[in-house]
């Protein structure tokens, strides 16, 4: 029979562990709690106040798996530049990850540069990805990094770049990024292998009933500086556009993938529009956006 491990409450405190995620942790993995009442350790509970209490987790697996989970979310923390979004769903992701082995899908979107070539920014958000997924392969957390370019944004339904100049962009981004272990898979090919179900989503997200009135005005206003449109009605189109491709795309990868997505940009860029897609977002505000750097 496989030894429980225990650890006294106290040195528990002394690390002022995170009140999020241990006690969901402590569940998942099994724990009970004994109590320590004139010297004798039980696991009944007290009447009155122990003289102390500590953890016993079921095996030296569970406290393994328990300590992997713990820390990967101290790592997303630490690294947090806003707070993660739907941190409940990320948190089981990464636990039946570690139970199962099974790959974790990290998902990336990633936009394309408007002029020159990839730069520095670029390469410093892929090394940041890289030590990130890293550190959670540390954690035996089996993952995968999928930058997905998204070349139909800047082609289709912007008019930012033409197509041969998103394609040699993204061409780039795909071998900086395949050096590093990571797959990439552009939004047109995703869109086309899903395409029945894109079409129905497309027919059914009405981004003007779904969305609140600021995101349509804050899309408006970002189309206006980068969708490469200048008169009014086209601009108003290439928003509309934008928001309804944001949508689809948003249950196409959860629905394919059940990721969690790395967020390239700021936090307010994706809400609303990244539906029920959990995400966290670990790049420093100087390296969000690398591509517009």
């Amino acid at each position: 029979m496989e030894r429980l491990v225990t650890i006294d409450q106290k040195i528990i405190n002394r690390e002022k562990p995170d009140q999020y995620s241990l006690p969901k942790i402590l569940k998942w993995t099994g724990t009970s709690r004994e109590y320590c009442m004139s010297g004798m350790w039980t696991g009944e509970k007290p009447t009155q106040k122990p003289e102390g209490s500590r953890v016993v987790f079921p095996s030296v697996e569970q406290f393994r798996i328990a300590k992997d989970i713990y820390f990967a979310w101290n790592d997303i923390v630490a690294q947090q530049a806003f707070p993660p979004e739907l941190p409940d769903t990320i948190l089981d992701r990464l636990f039946q990850t570690r139970l199962a082995s099974t790959p974790l899908v990290l998902f990336v979107p990633w936009g394309v540069r408007p002029v020159g070539t990839l730069g520095e920014s670029e390469i410093e958000a892929l090394e940041t990805l890289e030590r990130f997924n890293n550190n959670l392969r540390k954690r035996n957390i089996n993952t995968t990094i999928l930058i997905m370019p998204a070349d139909l944004y800047a082609t289709e339904v912007n008019n930012q770049v033409d197509a041969f100049y998103a394609n040699r962009y993204f061409q780039t981004v795909n071998a900086q990024a395949s050096r590093k272990g990571f797959a990439v898979k552009p939004w047109s090919s995703i869109r086309q292998e899903n395409q029945e179900e894109y079409d129905r989503l497309r027919s059914e997200m009405d981004p003007q009933s779904i969305l609140p009135c600021g995101i349509l005005e804050r899309a408006m206003k970002a189309a206006e500086r980068r969708s490469g449109y200048e008169d009014k009605r086209s601009i108003e189109s290439a928003a509309l556009a934008y928001l309804r491709e944001r949508l689809c795309e948003a249950e196409i990868i959860e629905n394919k993938y059940r990721p969690i997505k790395v967020s390239m940009v700021a936090k307010g860029k994706d809400a609303y529009v990244d539906r029920n897609l959990p995400r966290i977002y670990i790049l420093p505000e100087k390296l969000q956006f690398p591509w517009l750097k």
